[in-house]
């Protein structure tokens, strides 16, 4: 497994009522590097600037209440700005640009079906799910309600009855992804449903050199309560 190489080069403070302004950090390997931003109509621009352009690198702009737990928002690949709108309710955010050495083949597509599931509001629904880590496996029903799973059944498993499998919300699907990609797992085969934006399918192999350590889920059926 690789370890991941990650450069900070701004961090920005914008407390709701500023109009204009451009934040400096020093970045590790950078000088001076610039993470711009300009505010109107409600919708924030961020602008990355005297940058050295290295096209295998990956940018990625950053979002935090609290600079500890830290929410991608979109990469730079392919724009020059991204824009994100005022969020209802927040006094003030950190953003920061963090630069990704080499790339990142998954990270583009996770944040875009991400997006897509959160602007969605679904946080109640049920779902029929197969999902395996080594030699087990649980195929059953899920009920989530508020984004907490309430009630499952089982339909086949080979875990031992001693045993209860952990059993996930949507998000925490999104949470074992992401953290494997932040992790650079080795393989990462993922699908992405094409109207409410859930991993609907994935398997993920940790490391070439371990075995046995594979995981994986389907989404088999997916049914949204309002």
């Amino acid at each position: 497994m690789n370890t991941p190489i990650y450069i900070i080069v701004s961090i920005a403070l914008i407390v709701l009522g500023l109009s204009n302004g451009s934040v400096s950090a020093q970045g590790e390997g950078t000088n001076l590097n610039r993470l711009k931003w300009e505010y109107e109509g409600g919708v924030f621009s961020f602008q990355l600037q005297d940058l050295p352009v290295v096209l295998e690198d990956l940018w990625v702009l950053q979002t935090s209440e609290d600079m500890n737990d830290w929410q991608d928002i979109e990469t730079f690949e392919g724009k020059a700005v991204i824009k994100v709108s005022i969020q209802r309710g927040a006094r003030q955010r950190y953003y920061r640009a963090r630069q990704i050495k080499g790339g990142d083949p998954y990270l583009s597509d996770y944040i875009d079906a991400y997006t897509v599931w959160q602007g969605s509001g679904v946080d109640s629904y049920s779902m029929e799910i197969r999902h395996g880590s080594s030699w087990f496996f649980w195929h059953g029903n899920v009920t989530v309600r508020n984004n907490e799973v309430v009630s499952t059944e089982s339909i086949d498993t080979n875990f031992p009855d001693v045993f209860e499998p952990e059993h996930r919300t949507i998000d925490d699907w999104f949470m074992v992804l992401k953290r494997n990609i932040d992790n650079k797992a080795y393989r990462i085969d993922v699908t992405y449903d094409e109207t409410f934006g859930y991993p609907k399918t994935a398997f993920i192999d940790v490391d070439l050199r371990i075995a046995d350590e594979e995981q994986g889920w389907s989404i088999l059926k997916f049914l949204p309560m309002r």
